[in-house]
């Protein structure tokens, strides 16, 4: 249900690794008031189904969706083989444009033996939009965005390419007109989000709008310089392979061993 509403395509890590395959449990939030419906699926490359792996869609509070979290990554692993690439899964989390905000990497979940753990040194993980599939016309968008980011890793200029963003525009629709003009593949934003509830909402609605299949930034852009999160950001972009999930979840968390700021 998810890889096909999100058209999730896991085969850059099969030509990354053809001997090996690797791991995703895809976890998608759909919002329902206060609450959240969370939907578990376990994606394996070269294998064309989901695997089952004994999880079941939810009902719950977004406060409680880091318990499933626990329980899922610990039942997909037990279904994994030996083919698995180091035993993990990946975890990539779609969430709706309410919940784009969230700090996942501070989320405290279990592991298998039921210590408290941060998220994000728990395992590796990526966050993606859900709302995007519901749109056509950002479909066709995001389809032709990935064909340039392919082409800035074949290139090896992926920073040089993604669109810097200094601040955030006051006006709704302002960084979305910005972003389809320079019809960029990524979004480098080393600007301070707005403190504003419904303005952070805007800002986030845009992105996901301009259909660009990656966009980096800062919860702490207060205590950090403009010049050094850039750096940051494009040491990150030179470091992975940016079609390759598994390779970029990689990378991103042994990026935040070392920086605190992203």
């Amino acid at each position: 249900r998810i890889s096909q509403q999100h058209n999730v395509l896991l085969k850059s890590a099969e030509s990354a690794k053809p001997t090996a395959c690797h791991a995703y449990l895809l976890v998608a939030l759909e919002a329902i008031g206060s609450d959240v419906n969370v939907y578990p699926e376990l994606h394996i490359t070269g294998t064309e189904k989901p695997v089952r792996f004994g999880a079941q869609p939810a009902t719950c509070s977004v406060d409680k969706v880091a318990d499933l979290l626990s329980q899922w990554i610990c039942q997909a692993e037990d279904a994994l083989d030996d083919t698995c690439e180091d035993g993990q899964v990946t975890l990539e989390l779609f969430l709706p444009y309410q919940y784009l905000e969230e700090d996942i990497a501070t989320w405290n979940v279990r592991d298998k033996r039921g210590d408290e753990i941060l998220l994000g040194w728990h395992r590796r993980f990526l966050v993606r939009s859900s709302d995007r599939v519901r749109d056509r016309q950002i479909q066709r968008s995001l389809k032709s965005r990935w064909k340039k980011l392919e082409a800035c890793v074949e290139a090896k200029n992926a920073g040089d390419q993604f669109h810097l963003q200094k601040d955030c525009p006051s006006e709704k629709g302002a960084l979305r007109s910005l972003l389809d003009d320079k019809e960029s593949p990524g979004l480098k934003f080393v600007g301070q989000l707005p403190t504003d509830a419904v303005k952070r909402t805007d800002f986030f609605k845009d992105i996901i709008d301009a259909a660009i299949p990656i966009a980096l930034w800062s919860s702490e852009m207060a205590e950090l310089d403009i010049v050094v999160l850039e750096a940051e950001f494009d040491t990150l972009l030179k470091s992975c392979c940016l079609t390759n999930f598994a390779d970029l979840a990689k990378h991103w968390r042994q990026k935040r061993r070392v920086s605190e700021h992203i």
